[in-house]
């Protein structure tokens, strides 16, 4: 089967975008590591791979059907555009890996959903790119979150302080006799004294 599979396991409680994707890889793949996958996998689809398949099931769909026979799989979840299928590693143990679906194997898994039809064929797992890799994207939405939080405080300290700045020029007081007696400032009230 060669080397696929990067040493790094994924934790399996954060993956997935949506909740419910979420549930269903707990539901098939609880207690497996996930790793993501680093050599492209070939699939190949038959015609009887659909007889038991159902429409817009990611369990069940031909494709899963194909890579359970193909492979041994005992769990095959195909999403839009991402994959996770059990296989054994080096060692002989299950372990899930990540795929991402090809161009072609996305818009065939689009059409199989809205229409039941598919064509038979080879299609390709492919490996995620260093950029594509969940602890990458991960970090990059943690970065890009806290940069937020700090440009969200900057804008707020900004605004704060322009509002005192404001204020203290606002609410300068005269006199009776029409002089500066006290000038408010935007820590307290300061009063000065008047000469007459």
């Amino acid at each position: 089967m060669g080397k696929h599979v990067s040493k790094k396991a994924v934790d399996l409680e954060n993956l997935g975008r949506r909740p419910e994707q979420v549930e269903i890889l707990k539901r098939f793949f609880k207690g497996l590591p996930v790793r993501e996958a680093d050599g492209d996998l070939l699939v190949s689809v038959l015609r009887t791979d659909g007889v038991y398949a159902k429409r817009n099931n990611p369990e069940e769909c031909v494709f899963s059907k194909s890579c359970q026979r193909l492979y041994n799989s005992t769990a095959v979840v195909f999403f839009a555009k991402v994959v996770y299928m059990d296989l054994p590693d080096e060692e002989g143990n299950r372990v899930v890996f990540r795929f991402l679906g090809s161009e072609k194997m996305c818009r065939a898994i689009k059409k199989y959903d809205e229409t039941g039809t598919f064509e038979p064929g080879i299609y390709k797992l492919l490996a995620p790119a260093k950029s594509q890799q969940l602890n990458v994207i991960r970090e990059r939405s943690r970065l890009r979150t806290t940069e937020l939080t700090k440009a969200k405080k900057r804008v707020l300290e900004r605004r704060r302080k322009a509002l005192i700045k404001n204020k203290a020029r606002r609410v300068k007081t005269l006199t009776s006799a029409g002089i500066v007696g006290f000038v408010r400032n935007g820590g307290g009230l300061v009063q000065t004294k008047v000469a007459a």
